[in-house]
């Protein structure tokens, strides 16, 4: 062998173990999404929109908004919804929302909160449908009503909003403290 082949074939083999080893060894700081085209996530999410004249607003927020652009939708986590119109005081909370064109929510697991005076909750299984434009909504699953007074309790409740109006139905229940 001549003078430099041994060297020669240590140092290609050092560089052929090196190679290996980059070629196999995993890199931990490869970040990849999960985001369609359109796709934005918003972490801390908060979202408001005054309705009129009258300072009559709704107020959205969110740990967490996947938000599509194309279609104006967003999912969120730990859903919060505050909304204010004349008398009328509400405020929602649910672990997944989803809102669709900033007048559309659904939401649902276990749907609580305030309207008015009056506390409600629901099930983990319930669902509640609000449209913004029309002032329907619609409350799916047990759903109770309370306030100081007693409770109410229903399998469906349709709310309309325009019309001070709600509607029970299913297996309907009330509860009256004396």
């Amino acid at each position: 062998m001549g003078k430099y082949t041994k060297i020669i074939l240590v140092v290609t083999a050092v560089v052929l173990a090196l190679a290996s080893l980059t070629l196999l060894k995993k890199d931990k700081n490869n970040i990849k999404f999960n985001l369609k085209e359109n796709e934005v996530i918003i972490d801390n999410f908060e979202m408001g929109k005054v309705l009129d004249e009258q300072n009559n607003f709704y107020k959205v927020t969110a740990k967490q908004a996947r938000i599509n652009k194309a279609k104006e939708t967003a999912q969120l986590t730990d859903f919060k919804a505050v909304y204010k119109k004349g008398d009328i005081d509400v405020e929602l909370l649910a672990p997944k929302g989803y809102m669709e064109k900033e007048y559309m929510v659904s939401v649902t697991g276990a749907v609580n909160g305030r309207l008015n005076e009056f506390d409600f909750k629901s099930t983990d299984q319930s669902r509640f449908h609000y449209d913004f434009l029309t002032g329907v909504g619609t409350l799916l699953g047990r759903f109770e009503i309370s306030h100081n007074n007693g409770s109410v309790s229903a399998d469906k409740i349709m709310v309309f909003s325009r019309n001070n109006y709600a509607e029970f139905i299913g297996n309907v229940q009330v509860t009256y403290y004396k």
